[in-house]
């Protein structure tokens, strides 16, 4: 059955999504709804855990509150942590090659053009970084650059390297060797990280405005070190050249034409992430607490990453269906203006979470319960809502990404535009 399905997909491939295919408009809407779909996705997550100022399992929330607590954490593992931030790096990618595809009709170089345009937003990050060390934009600069070299590799090449990095291989063949290491140093290694932990959420509840900023500028090797254990430095490389993949074939373009292919892909996915999520299910039951080889570990990562990519991208797919069913898409739509300002949106997120949570702000962080927490999105979402509406009615930008635009078409010193 799984073959039958494979094969109709690559049928609908051949007929529908060629390079050629174009949708003829000026945005995808549908794309800018999922955008705004992860933005809030990514928002819920830093809530539910207090934007990362404290551990989790200190959070006051005695009794039934704890029991709520535990639950919603839960479904925060289960459905939300990690999900969203791989719907975003798949977007990225695509907006790569609609970037691309809307310069061919323009004169100059696109390759400069993108160059100003991802060191612009590295340094936004970095400017977000100061005030909060969660953010994800300098990674996307600094890596949104290999989207420009690997974008002329050969075919074969671009798949490999594609599938290497979102499985996170080199991470995989990391975490194997470390099992090896003596249990001594392995130790003092995790009194170390646990330390730094201890040291950024004492920043968090009692560090004033400029020892917080003065921290996170000392902290940015945690940083690194995070991007590597994690996965993410190599995972978000992977997805961000799987999403240019899909745009080059205008997967999103004209639905109506590929309305079966989406369907084939929601029961093939669906299909293969059922068995990945049993297998991680009887390996973590039976297999994770009784280790018996240097496989366990590397093993356990492996089979997670695939089950939260299988599950990003059952996402995606269930969206775009129930996007293009008139019923659901009229709720849906809310989501466009919050994702066409995905960058303004997501800086305003971390603004108010800062501010909310942190010792400078109104320093809730452990005075807050998580459900507290959760319930705290709801008037930001509205808000966030209502203030896209408003610019949007405006302006075709959001601030930031206005800014961003202006800055990335101005004449600079340093780049010939010959």
């Amino acid at each position: 059955m799984i073959i039958q399905f494979g094969l109709s997909i690559k049928e609908n491939l051949e007929k529908n999504i060629g390079p050629e295919n174009q949708s003829g408009k000026s945005r995808i809407q549908v794309i800018d709804a999922l955008r705004g779909f992860a933005i809030l996705g990514i928002g819920l997550t830093h809530f539910i855990h207090s934007f990362y100022s404290t551990k989790i399992i200190e959070t006051p929330s005695p009794g039934f509150s704890q029991r709520i607590g535990h639950f919603i954490l839960e479904l925060d593992y289960r459905l939300l942590e990690s999900k969203f931030f791989t719907i975003f790096c798949f977007l990225f990618g695509i907006s790569f090659i609609i970037q691309k595809k809307g310069f061919e009709i323009k004169k100059g170089s696109f390759d400069l053009w993108f160059v100003r345009r991802m060191i612009i937003l590295t340094f936004i990050g970095l400017v977000h970084y100061i005030f909060w060390r969660g953010d994800i934009l300098i990674t996307y600069g600094l890596f949104g650059f290999l989207l420009l070299g690997f974008d002329h590799l050969p075919r074969i090449g671009y798949q490999i390297i594609l599938w290497v990095c979102m499985l996170s291989i080199p991470t995989l063949i990391f975490l194997y060797y470390s099992q090896s290491i003596n249990p001594i140093e392995k130790l003092k290694w995790i009194q170390e990280k646990n330390q730094t932990a201890e040291m950024f959420f004492k920043l968090a509840r009692e560090g004033n405005f400029w020892e917080v900023i003065k921290g996170n500028l000392e902290g940015y090797q945690d940083k690194i070190h995070y991007l590597l254990e994690s996965g993410r430095l190599f995972s978000i490389t992977g997805i961000f050249l799987l999403g240019a993949w899909v745009g080059k074939r205008g997967l999103f373009e004209n639905f109506d034409n590929k309305r079966s292919l989406f369907i084939h892909l929601f029961k093939i996915v669906s299909i293969v992430f059922l068995i990945s999520f049993i297998g991680l299910w009887i390996f973590q039951k039976f297999i994770k607490n009784h280790p018996s080889s240097r496989l366990t570990v590397p093993l356990n990562f492996e089979i997670n990453e695939i089950t939260n990519l299988l599950q990003s991208f059952l996402y995606i797919i269930s969206f775009c269906l129930l996007y293009y069913i008139p019923f659901f898409q009229k709720g849906l739509k809310f989501l466009e203006p919050i994702g066409k300002m995905a960058l303004s949106n997501y800086l305003f997120q971390s603004l108010i979470g800062v501010l909310l949570f942190y010792n400078f702000g109104f320093g809730l962080s452990q005075k807050t319960s998580i459900w507290m927490n959760t319930i705290m999105v709801i008037p930001l979402f509205a808000l966030e809502y209502y203030l896209s509406l408003f610019w949007l009615n405006k302006f075709k930008q959001g601030p930031v990404e206005s800014l961003w635009k202006y800055l990335s078409g101005l004449n600079w010193i340093l780049i010939d535009k010959k």
